[in-house]
C-alpha cells in the first residue's frame, strides 16, 4: 500500500497531499531544510519534494533506513544498517546526485544498527550513532569527514544499543546508550561518562549554557519511573526531577528548550514546563487523560510462514517469497470487488496468496494460520462456516478494545477448526488447497461490519510477515525478562518477536540470549499461558519493512516539542515563506515520529 504525505496549515486544514507511485513504507520522518525543500525516505527510495508538494527527484534505491539529515553546505545524508555491515551515503540534496558513500562491517560477523539520529556538527563532522551486537550490544559511534573519510570511531561494552547523538557547539557529542550518556570529544575520545540510575532512550537537549536535559527510567512496581535529569558539562548533576510511573512501560520522551531556556517534557497527557534553575517546578497543570478510541487495526500478521511482498498485480512478484496479491479485479461478480465474496462480502481490498517460486502450486498443502486471538464465527457472511464450505472458507471474529473486525480465509483444504473455537495468533487452521479456486492459493481478506450477507466490508492493511513462531508454556509477570516457551527452533539472539500479536497486551522486544527465551529489556505488560511469540522482521538489520512499535494507547504519548539543536540539523517540519505547516508521513499502521530500540 502507498503512504501519503500530507501537508497541513497552522489551523489543521490540508494544504497538499503527495503518494508516491510505489507500494512501500515510510522509514523516518521527513525531513525539511531551510529551503522548504522536503525529503522522505521510504522502502523503494528517497523522494524530494518541493515545498508546495511537487516531486522533484527521486533516488529509486533501496537507501538508508532513518531519516535524512541536510548540512549548511546543501549535503544530504542518509545511514542505513543491513545485516552485518552499514553506510553512510552523501547526495546533493538539490539534484540526488551521489556524492559519497562509507561502510562498514560488524568486527565480529554479528548484527550492525544504526540510530534515528545523524547528526552533522558546528565542523561539519558527519555522526553516526548506532551499535553491533557481540553476546550483547555494543555502543558504537562513528564519525566521518565532508570528504566521506573515517574521522574517529568510539567503541564501549557496557553501554548498550546509542539510538540518538546530540552536537553542542564547541564539538562535544553527546550520544545516550541504554544507561549511560557519554560525552564524547572532537577527537573521538570519551571526556565522561554519566549513569542516570535508569535506562535512557533519547538524545539530550541542550540549553543555552550547555547544560544537558535528559530523561531516565527505572523499573519499580507499578511501572517505570521516569525521572528528567540536568547534567553540566563536565559530566556532574545539577538536579532531578522525578515525573511519575505513569505511561506504558518504558516509552517516555525526550526533553526539548523553548526560547526562553523552559525545559518541555510531555507525555500520558501531561505537559511539564520546567523552569532552567535549580528548584524546578513543573508550571503547566496536567491535562485531563485523552479518550483512547479504538480503531481497526492498521497491520495484521500474515496468515502463512515466511518471507513476503504485497503486491497489485501478478507480475510485481518475486520468486521465493509469498506474494500477497491485491488485484482488485472480478470475474462475473466474482472476486475482489463489491459483493465478490462469500455471501456477497466486499473482498475489494483481499489479497490473493501465492508462493511464487518456478514450481506451479507448489504452496500446495502449506499451513494456514490464524493472524489474532479471536473465534470462529458461526456463519461465514450466513453462509457455511469451516470446511463443508464450498470455497473451503473460514471466518473468525476478533475484537481489539471493544471494536469487532473479522479475517477471512478461502480456499483451504482439512479445515482443523469449528464455530466457536477459541484460536490465537499461532493456531492452524487448514491447509491452502484449490478448493473453490481454478489454482492452489489462499485467498486473504480482513473485514469490518456485520456478519450478515452483504454487511462484511473490507478494508486495506499492512501484512506483517510471520517469520517464526512460538507459545508460552508459562505466565509471564510485567518486569520479567525469561519467557518459557514451547519451542526455540527458528529463533536467536538478535531477533525482534511480536509477543501476543492483535491480542490484549501486545509488545514487541529482542532476544538477547538463549537457553530459555531471554528478553533484551522487561515485558511491559503481563502474559498468560498459550499466548504465541512470533519473530517479526528487524528493520535495524534489514528487515523486510520499518515496523511501527506496538503501543496499545498511542494517544497518550505526548510527542516531545521539536527544537533543532543545530542549524544544520534540518529536522523541524516547518515550510519556507513563513508557513508553519505540519509534514505527516503516514504507513498503514500510523505515523511515527521516531522508531525506538532495545526499549
Amino acid at each position: 500500500m502507498k503512504p501519503t504525505l500530507l501537508a497541513l496549515y497552522p489551523d489543521g486544514n490540508e494544504r497538499w497531499r503527495w503518494q508516491p507511485e510505489c507500494t512501500t513504507d515510510v522509514t523516518g520522518p521527513p525531513t525539511v531544510d531551510h529551503s522548504g525543500s522536503i525529503y522522505l525516505a521510504t522502502g523503494c527510495g528517497l523522494f524530494a519534494l518541493s515545498s508546495d508538494g511537487r516531486e522533484t527527484w527521486t533516488a529509486g534505491a533501496p537507501l538508508g533506513n532513518r531519516a535524512p539529515t541536510v548540512a549548511q553546505d546543501g549535503t544530504l545524508y542518509l545511514a542505513g544498517g543491513l545485516y552485518t555491515s552499514a553506510c553512510l551515503w552523501a547526495m546533493e540534496s538539490g539534484t540526488g546526485a551521489p556524492r559519497w558513500q562509507a561502510c562498514w562491517t560488524s568486527p565480529v560477523d554479528g548484527y550492525v544498527i544504526v540510530g534515528d539520529e545523524t547528526v552533522v556538527d558546528a565542523s561539519g563532522t558527519i555522526v553516526v550513532p548506532g551499535s553491533y551486537y557481540d553476546s550483547g550490544w555494543v555502543s558504537q559511534v562513528r564519525a566521518f569527514l565532508p570528504t566521506g573519510d573515517p574521522k574517529w570511531t568510539f567503541t564501549d561494552r557496557s553501554g548498550g544499543f546509542v539510538n540518538s547523538v546530540s552536537a553542542a557547539d564547541d564539538g562535544t557529542i553527546y550520544a545516550a546508550g541504554l544507561a549511560v550518556l557519554y560525552a564524547i570529544g572532537p577527537d573521538g575520545s570519551e571526556n565522561w561518562r554519566f549513569s542516570p540510575g535508569g535506562s535512557l532512550q533519547n538524545k539530550p537537549a541542550i540549553g543555552a549554557d550547555g547544560t544537558l536535559y535528559l530523561v531516565s527510567a527505572r523499573y519499580e512496581a507499578g511501572g517505570y519511573r521516569k525521572t528528567l535529569h540536568a547534567v553540566g558539562k563536565d559530566g556532574a548533576e545539577k538536579w532531578q526531577l522525578e515525573l511519575g510511573t505513569e505511561g506504558f512501560g518504558y516509552h517516555y520522551p525526550e526533553a526539548s528548550i523553548g526560547p526562553d531556556g523552559t525545559v518541555l517534557i510531555g507525555f500520558t497527557g501531561t505537559l511539564y514546563a520546567v523552569g532552567p534553575g535549580p528548584t524546578p517546578t513543573p508550571t503547566a497543570t496536567p491535562a485531563a487523560t485523552p479518550t483512547v478510541t479504538p480503531a481497526i487495526p492498521s497491520e495484521v500478521l500474515s496468515p502463512i510462514l515466511g518471507d513476503l511482498e504485497t503486491v497489485s498485480s501478478l507480475e510485481e512478484c518475486h520468486n521465493t517469497k509469498w506474494c500477497f496479491n491485491q488485484h482488485g479485479s472480478c470475474d462475473g461478480g466474482i472476486g475482489h470487488c463489491v459483493g465478490g465474496g462469500v455471501c456477497q462480502a466486499d473482498d475489494t481490498y483481499a489479497w490473493d496468496a501465492n508462493l511464487n517460486t518456478p514450481t506451479p502450486d507448489s504452496d500446495a498443502g502449506m499451513p494456514v494460520h490464524a493472524v489474532a486471538e479471536g473465534f470462529v464465527a458461526e456463519t461465514y457472511a450466513e453462509c457455511t462456516n469451516g470446511d463443508d464450505g464450498s470455497s473451503g472458507q473460514l471466518l473468525i471474529r476478533h475484537d481489539l478494545g471493544g471494536i469487532i473486525w473479522w479475517s477471512g480465509y478461502l480456499h483451504m483444504s482439512n479445515i482443523l477448526v469449528t464455530p466457536g473455537t477459541h484460536v490465537y495468533a499461532n493456531s492452524l487452521l487448514g491447509y491452502i488447497s484449490d478448493k473453490g479456486a481454478t489454482n492452489k492459493h489462499l485467498h486473504f481478506v480482513v473485514y469490518t461490519g456485520e456478519n450478515t450477507r452483504g454487511s462484511l466490508v473490507s478494508f486495506d492493511a499492512r501484512i506483517v510477515p510471520r517469520l517464526g513462531s512460538t507459545s508460552l508454556i508459562a505466565a509471564a509477570a510485567a518486569g520479567d525478562t525469561e519467557l518459557q516457551v514451547g519451542s526455540l527452533e527458528g529463533f536467536a539472539p538478535g531477533d525482534l518477536v511480536r509477543i501476543n500479536p492483535g491480542g490484549p497486551n501486545a509488545e514487541d522486544s529482542w532476544i538477547a540470549s538463549m537457553g530459555s527465551l531471554i528478553l533484551a529489556s522487561p515485558l511491559r505488560f503481563p502474559h498468560q499461558v498459550d499466548e504465541p511469540i512470533v519473530k517479526i522482521p528487524n528493520p535495524a538489520v534489514g528487515g523486510i519493512a520499518e515496523l511501527p512499535a506496538i503501543d496499545t494507547a498511542p494517544a497518550q504519548q505526548a510527542a516531545a516539542p521539536s527544537v533543532a539543536s543545530h542549524p544544520s540539523a534540518a529536522k523541524a517540519p516547518a515550510l519556507a515563506g513563513g508557513l508553519a505547516a505540519a509534514l505527516l508521513a503516514m504507513t498503514t499502521a500510523a505515523w511515527y515520529a521516531r522508531r525506538r530500540w532495545l526499549r
